[in-house]
């Protein structure tokens, strides 16, 4: 489950957008890999909304870091 004080907890119930946006920063991107990996609902959660957000599926699918979180 979603530990509520994690910040990206907080985006992945919230914003799935911004989520796509951080994974789409090189920065960010070994932050969120780790969280979903970690958060199996958030992962789930971020996958249901990337199918119905074109603009946040073609973010995460357009990063090589996370194609194989949704292939």
């Amino acid at each position: 489950m979603c530990d509520e004080e994690m910040s990206w907890s907080k985006v992945c119930q919230t914003n799935p957008l911004a989520i796509a946006i951080a994974a789409s920063t090189e920065d960010r991107a070994k932050q969120l890999e780790q969280f979903l990996n970690e958060m199996d609902l958030c992962n789930i959660e971020a996958k249901r909304y990337a199918e119905h957000e074109e603009i946040a599926y073609t973010l995460i699918a357009s990063n090589e870091h996370f194609q194989n979180l949704w292939p």
